[in-house]
């Protein structure tokens, strides 16, 4: 049983001791929410994709990969009213991963071109 003070409040606890909460059920999204969230937003996040990328077909694919990853992880969600700003995280982060992939693709044909046209310099 809680104690609680003369106000009738819980007595405080000693600092770093958790502090037992009635769990509350986050809503879940449902597939409606997602359905009017791409409607409303998907717009947005494939422009970002497009200025980070440079390509539609890749800003698009980046988009429909954070839908996906929502949509995988709607019943998971802490705060489902926070599920434009996952859905810009995962557009970001996808990005950055596109973009590192592309450096690298970049990176390792130039090394093979440059071993075709120079075979005795290996760098």
């Amino acid at each position: 049983m809680d104690s609680t003070d003369a106000l009738g409040l819980p007595e405080a606890t000693p600092a770093g001791t958790p502090v037992e909460r009635p769990e509350m059920a986050a809503p879940e999204l449902t597939d409606g929410d997602l359905a009017a969230l791409y409607r409303r937003h998907a717009l947005g996040p494939v422009r970002l994709a497009v200025v980070m990328l440079g390509h539609q077909a890749a800003a698009e694919d980046v988009v429909q990969e954070a839908f996906l990853g929502l949509y995988r992880r709607r019943g998971s969600l802490a705060d489902p009213s926070r599920a434009l700003a996952y859905l810009r995280s995962s557009v970001l982060n996808g990005c950055r991963t596109a973009v590192h992939r592309q450096h690298r693709q970049g990176v390792a044909a130039a090394r093979a071109a440059r071993r075709r046209c120079c075979p005795a310099r290996l760098s």
